[in-house]
């Protein structure tokens, strides 16, 4: 009696008829039930239509119900051929929760979020990848302050490069945060960690004034220093947006980074955290990237060649290995 009630309720459940539906109705839940931040929800969107791609999902959600655990493991292990391990992660992230979600809506009657495959790294375990010093200054060198976004850009690439801070940052750096009069700026928490207060140093103050004073649209309506130049003069939305940008200006360079460095906001970060590797203590460098865990700077220590091959043991019978 009691099987036979959970299977008509099971039926009663209206499903979404279309996967744009139940995306939005896992976007509102996590609004409303994780509470998640707008730009969080953001991202995990962006990774589930990569997911309805890779998958062949169609239009109909339905299609998403009857996914199988073979075809999952087979998407996932195509994802991590083309994407690297930190997209790879959210891609799984996003993937197992909205399996979870469906299962606990009833949408589908087995919850395949554990059947999504794990890559996992040790931590520490990779090199910080750093754009060289000498393509940062090419780069900013080659901006004519006079082009489209010239100002804007100059600006960003100044900022990403003498604080090393994360792009999410410097999309939500506020007009209110820069403080003229004091030298000052304020950099927002990001991911769990701590707000950061820099010096305004005179070449960066100069291109954020540069930038405000001739190119910046005069609006209010916007409280972020960085916005669209055209109509309605929105911040930028897509935390990919500002490594596009860097990309498109080094192809305009004719610039190319190594193989293996991020050409995006990231290659700056750890071009700004190898710089001072082995000069100040790491507590500074970790106040400075905003980390509250101080030994997350600590794999920026495998960049200081110098000072590892000071610590290379003598080898039997002379010389040095």
């Amino acid at each position: 009696m009691t099987r036979s009630l959970v299977s008509a309720e099971q039926h009663s459940v209206t499903r979404p008829e279309t996967i744009t539906e139940l995306f939005d109705e896992y976007d509102a839940y996590l609004f409303r039930v994780r509470n998640l931040a707008f730009d969080t929800v953001k991202i995990r969107r962006l990774y589930l239509n990569r997911a309805a791609t890779l998958l062949s999902l169609g239009t109909a959600a339905d299609h998403f119900f009857a996914l199988t655990p073979r075809r999952l493991m087979s998407a996932v292990d195509g994802y991590a051929l083309k994407y690297a391990p930190g997209s790879r992660s959210f891609f799984q992230m996003a993937l197992r929760s909205i399996l979870r979600f469906c299962y606990l809506r009833r949408y589908m009657d087995l919850d395949l979020s554990g059947y999504v495959p794990s890559f996992r790294r040790p931590r520490l375990a990779s090199i910080p990848r750093a754009i060289p010093e000498d393509i940062i200054e090419r780069l900013m060198a080659s901006i004519d302050p006079e082009s489209e976004n010239g100002r804007r850009d100059l600006a960003i690439i100044a900022i990403l490069a003498t604080y090393g801070v994360r792009g999410w940052q410097v999309r939500h750096l506020l007009m209110c945060e820069l403080e003229w009069a004091t030298s000052r700026i304020h950099f927002p928490a990001c991911k769990r960690g701590k707000s950061i207060i820099q010096v305004l140093t005179t070449e960066v103050g100069n291109r954020l004034s540069d930038y405000i004073r001739h190119e910046r649209p005069a609006t209010t309506m916007s409280p972020e220093v960085f916005i669209g130049s055209k109509p309605p003069y929105a911040p930028f939305k897509w935390p990919a947006e500002l490594s596009l940008m860097i990309t498109k200006r080094l192809r305009q360079a004719g610039l190319q980074v190594p193989e293996g460095v991020s050409g995006g906001t990231h290659g700056f970060r750890h071009a700004f955290a190898s710089r001072l590797c082995g000069k100040v203590p790491f507590k500074y460098i970790s106040d400075m990237l905003g980390h509250r865990d101080t030994s997350t700077v600590l794999v920026y220590a495998k960049v200081n060649f110098d000072d590892l091959a000071q610590v290379a043991l003598p080898w039997p019978e002379g010389g040095v290995l």
